[in-house]
């Protein structure tokens, strides 16, 4: 599993120096973050910030692939893939990884349009409980998930029956990010295209009891089924 994304404000930044043989990369990841960025666009209906270009930084790091600052909004790409474009077709975990980190841009984006606010501030989750933190990152992580995903056309999807219902070791909660958080999403996007994602940015959590997330995402898929078919009426 790629490890996409650090929610600090810190960590990543202290290294992100950029050398002369790192401008002639950041140019080439700039351009595929830019056509990416469109093609999620015309697939979602869902526009970027129309003054808004993306802006990459490669950062030192050997446990995560990249990430979108919110703070900044910009992106952080691992140096390890420094190298690695222009990226192909057959490059789909190239391709997943940009698109998901444009995902995290696209919905950040739209919040601050719709809400006034960013989809994450960092400052408020960082002082939020545990289960909170979960949730919302499960959420926000489960739209990017599902738009790499779609972008890519990966068809490794995670399945239903990976999904535990109660936090298992230190691994439960990178699986609940990312698995979980597809699962949760996918079947509201599914049925409500920019609906569902609209639906999903403005409601960002859920209660949940016994820490059995499993049954508390259930109980916001039904939620949201109920509220998005009674708007479609």
């Amino acid at each position: 599993m790629l490890f996409f994304c650090i929610y600090t404000n810190t960590s990543a930044q202290k290294n992100h120096d950029i050398n002369k043989d790192d401008e002639s990369f950041l140019i080439l990841w700039e351009k595929e973050f830019t056509y990416y960025a469109k093609t999620i666009e015309n697939h979602f209906g869902i526009l970027f910030d129309s003054l808004w270009k993306p802006k990459v930084f490669f950062f030192n790091s050997i446990k995560h692939s990249g990430q979108y600052r919110y703070a900044t909004q910009d992106f952080l790409i691992a140096r390890f893939y420094k190298n690695l474009v222009p990226i192909s077709e057959e490059k789909k975990f190239l391709i997943q990884l940009v698109c998901h980190e444009l995902g995290h841009a696209l919905t950040d984006q739209y919040s601050r349009r719709m809400y006034g606010t960013p989809w994450l501030d960092i400052e408020k989750w960082e002082k939020k409980k545990k289960k909170e933190k979960i949730i919302e990152a499960a959420l926000l992580e489960g739209v990017a998930e599902y738009i790499g995903y779609t972008i890519a056309k990966d068809t490794t999807l995670p399945k239903i029956t990976s999904l535990p219902k109660r936090k298992r070791g230190s691994v439960w909660y990178t699986h609940w990010y990312y698995t979980g958080g597809y699962w949760t999403v996918k079947p509201i996007i599914d049925s409500f295209g920019i609906q569902g994602i609209e639906y999903i940015i403005k409601n960002k959590s859920f209660p949940i009891k016994n820490w059995n997330i499993r049954k508390g995402a259930i109980l916001y898929q039904k939620k949201a089924f109920f509220v998005l078919k009674k708007r479609k009426e």
